[in-house]
Parts: structure tokens; sequence; C-alpha cells
């Protein structure tokens, strides 16, 4: 599976969309107020939200094929503490 990222307004507001490399095409699933995606395996990704500010607010687990909400894995309430190194 891949996850493709496009900006469509220019504005750093990416949205995923996912593919199977099994030739059947995209998925349903979409993230939006991401930049970065981690998948466990085909089924799990975990992905960091934004808040209204655009800065990194939550971690959550998204389950392909799942509608019923993604799982809130880490949440920092003060935004200045969680930190993404590249």
């Amino acid at each position: 599976m891949i996850a493709l990222g496009v900006d469509k307004r220019n504005d750093e507001n990416v949205e995923f969309y996912f593919k199977r490399m099994d030739g059947s095409g995209f998925m349903r699933d979409r993230l939006r107020n991401t930049s970065d995606v981690v998948f466990q395996n085909d089924s799990i990704v975990y992905y960091v939200e934004y808040n209204e500010n655009r800065r990194n607010h939550r971690v959550k687990r998204h389950v392909m094929g799942e509608s019923s909400g993604d799982q809130i894995v880490m949440e920092e309430s003060s935004v200045d503490q969680i930190v993404m190194e590249e």
C-alpha cells in the first residue's frame, strides 16, 4: 500500500489518499489535517493531527476501511511539547 499526499490549494493542507499495490485502485479512506503518515501494516496507519492553528496536536490511529472514527493514541494539552524529528 502507498499513501499519496495531495496539496490541492498550495496551502500545505495535505489530503492523503491510499492505494493498494495489487492493482485494485484507490481505497475510500482519506486523512486530512496532517502532513505525516506512518504504516504499521497494510491496515493500520498512524498520523499527527493538526489543531485549528495548524500545529501538531494529537497522534491518531486509523484502521483502513473503518469509518467509526480514529483512535487518539496521544494528545498534548500544550502543543509546544509535541516534537517531530526528521
